[in-house]
């Protein structure tokens, strides 16, 4: 999965009007409730899954609060790649246990 600028606007009924107007933000809204919606608890029986991206959370916010997109884009990106990358890992553990 990856996340663009652009796409499809969603019906989010937990958005803040306030803050839904800013396409981006929606769209992140969205993709974080599915994500946390589709795989909420112990994912693959890792519970600590992702937290090597913890640290850019703080940066992905400002970067949306700020406006810059792109910036904003760059470090979704990079969270998904290190919570894809743990995932790789935790599943090669479990298939030699």
């Amino acid at each position: 999965m990856r996340v663009t600028t652009g796409g499809q606007r969603s019906q989010l009924s937990s958005c803040d009007p306030r803050c839904c107007r800013t396409p981006l933000f929606r769209q992140l809204v969205y993709q974080l409730q599915h994500a946390f919606h589709t795989v909420y608890r112990d994912p693959i029986g890792a519970p600590q899954l992702g937290t090597s991206s913890l640290r850019l959370h703080l940066p992905l916010a400002e970067a949306i609060r700020d406006g810059h997109s792109d910036r904003a884009v760059a470090l979704m990106n990079e969270i998904i790649d290190l919570v894809a990358e743990e995932t790789r890992i935790r599943v090669g553990e479990l298939s030699h246990e």
